[in-house]
């Protein structure tokens, strides 16, 4: 599958921003200017619970803003 057109700059821009590969759920919100409620019935974000808290993978969120 090919890359999207602005996958590699929105990664770099999210690995500037944050270290780590996952990104707390609240903070990728607020990177993207959305609230929980704006995004919690969008079932294509890219939330991941582990343990009992939600992250967003930094490659994942990279690939939905690129869409």
């Amino acid at each position: 599958m090919a890359e999207k057109k602005d996958y590699r700059d929105n990664l770099e821009r999210l690995s500037q921003k944050f270290d780590g590969e996952l990104i707390p759920y609240i903070d990728a919100l607020g990177y993207i200017g959305c609230t929980r409620k704006q995004i919690d019935n969008d079932k294509s974000f890219p939330r991941k619970k582990v343990g009992g808290r939600i992250y967003v993978s930094v490659v994942a969120l990279a690939k939905w803003l690129s869409c």
